[in-house]
C-alpha cells in the first residue's frame, strides 16, 4: 500500500472536518469555538487512523484489507456518538475523544481483520 501519508491524512482530516460541516449546519455559521471542537477530535482521527493502516499493512490478502476498512466504517456512528459525549465525562477533550471514539474504531478495524482473516483461512 503506497499511498499510507495519504489514508492517514485522510483519516486525521475527517473527523474534525465532520465536527465542522454538522456545527454549520446546526447553526449556519463556524466560530472560534467550533474550531476548538473541531480541533479537538484530531487525536481521535490520528488513533484510528494509525490502527487501520498498521491492519491494512500487516493484511496479507484483499479479503482482509478490505474487511478492516468496513469494520472501521461499520463502528463509526458509534465512535463519533462516545466522541461527542466525551465532554460530559472528561476534562481534557482531546484525551476524551481520543479514548471514547479512537478506540471503538481500533476495536471495530480489530474485529473486522479477524473476520477476515477467519473468513480467508483454510
Amino acid at each position: 500500500m503506497k499511498r499510507t501519508p495519504l489514508w492517514l491524512a485522510i483519516s486525521i482530516l475527517a473527523w474534525p472536518l465532520t465536527v465542522l460541516i454538522l456545527n454549520m449546519l446546526r447553526f449556519g455559521q463556524l466560530n472560534g469555538m467550533a474550531w476548538g471542537q473541531a480541533a479537538s477530535f484530531l487525536g481521535m482521527g490520528l488513533l484510528s487512523g494509525c490502527g487501520l493502516i498498521w491492519a491494512r499493512l500487516r493484511s496479507p490478502n484483499h479479503v482482509i484489507r478490505t474487511s478492516c476498512v468496513v469494520g472501521y466504517l461499520v463502528v463509526c456512528p458509534f465512535a463519533f456518538s462516545g466522541a461527542l459525549l466525551s465532554g460530559l465525562t472528561w476534562q481534557i477533550p482531546f484525551l476524551g475523544t481520543a479514548v471514547l471514539g479512537g478506540l471503538p474504531l481500533l476495536a471495530g478495524t480489530a474485529v473486522g481483520y479477524f473476520l477476515g482473516y477467519r473468513v480467508t483461512e483454510e
